[in-house]
């Protein structure tokens, strides 16, 4: 048992914009984060169940329930059994990749527990060698660097008891990220890094959120037949990921155009993203806020 289960941890500046967010949208889904990943080829799927609830016990973010005193949101570590794996067999349906499309999309519209967020894990076999790992999380508690360091530990894990053997465990604590950041706004580099987006933004109007437009989200909903419609980026990036090699064709397609432009792919995509904008909304100036980690490199191991 983790030394600081109960205490009560503070939360990081991101979990408190989550928290705020729910809080003034509470039926939203927006903070649903989820990713799937094709697995080909022959898998053993009682032994990927056993990976994923050995690594469940390991990363403490998994295990966080919410509570608030004195109208201040803190988190502490609880002990849950480990979330499994459920096999969801779709290899007998007409459209095996349509299927799971719809399976994904229906559990993105589920709103989660903020005061104790859930994993929601599932094997979709699609055929008797083809396997998507879906998987959802609520943002509070996980974000992309994370699932990333999640999903290699159960591959890891999945490799170790298919050749007989087991990992070492490890302990991934959130208390270590809070004092992380903690630590760096009472340092040097913090006072440095804000004197420097300061004057880099220097000259942008104070007053640009009167003077801009902004594009409404739309909302993910379900229809009658139970077929999603879903203008989400987590669930528009799962069906496109089912659809055949078609994803891959662009993603290549995009790193030609970026290789030709000196540049990242996902550079070209922001470039994209802020002509569409300035398209849709008729201003020659747009504003787009990008999601970071912000992680030193000592913290990106941590999963929170």
């Amino acid at each position: 048992m983790p030394e600081n289960q109960g205490s009560l941890i503070p939360l990081t500046a991101a979990q408190r914009g989550v928290w705020y967010g729910q809080q003034l949208d509470p039926e939203s889904t927006k903070y649903n984060i989820a990713e799937i990943l094709e697995i080909s080829g022959p898998l053993d799927e009682k032994l990927f169940d056993a990976a994923l609830r050995s690594v469940a016990q390991e990363f403490e973010a998994m295990n966080i329930e919410f509570v608030v005193q004195d109208d201040v949101p803190w988190q502490r570590a609880a002990s849950r059994p480990a979330p499994g794996c459920p096999l969801v067999d779709l290899s007998a349906e007409p459209d095996p990749s349509a299927a799971a499309e719809r399976y994904m999309a229906e559990d993105m519209a589920r709103v989660d527990s903020l005061a104790a967020p859930t994993q929601t894990y599932a094997l979709l076999r699609l055929g008797p060698e083809l396997h998507y790992w879906y998987s959802r999380y609520h943002h509070i508690v996980m974000d992309g660097l994370s699932g990333s360091v999640v999903a290699h530990r159960i591959a890891e894990m999945y490799t170790a008891k298919m050749a007989g053997g087991d990992l070492p465990p490890v302990f991934s604590p959130i208390c270590a990220l809070v004092d992380d950041e903690l630590a760096y706004c009472g340092s040097p580099d913090f006072e440095s890094d804000r004197a420097y987006w300061t004057q880099k933004y220097a000259d942008y109007p104070a007053d640009w959120e009167d003077r801009g437009t902004f594009v409404e989200r739309r909302r993910q909903r379900i229809g009658e037949e139970g077929a999603a419609a879903s203008a989400s980026i987590s669930a528009s990036a799962a069906t496109d990921c089912t659809r055949g090699r078609r994803s891959l064709r662009r993603l290549a397609e995009l790193r030609r155009l970026a290789s030709a432009s000196r540049t990242t792919w996902s550079a070209v995509v922001v470039s994209a993203v802020a002509l569409h904008l300035s398209r849709v909304t008729g201003d020659s100036e747009v504003a787009i806020g990008l999601a970071s980690h912000g992680r030193r490199n000592s913290m990106r191991a941590w999963s929170g």
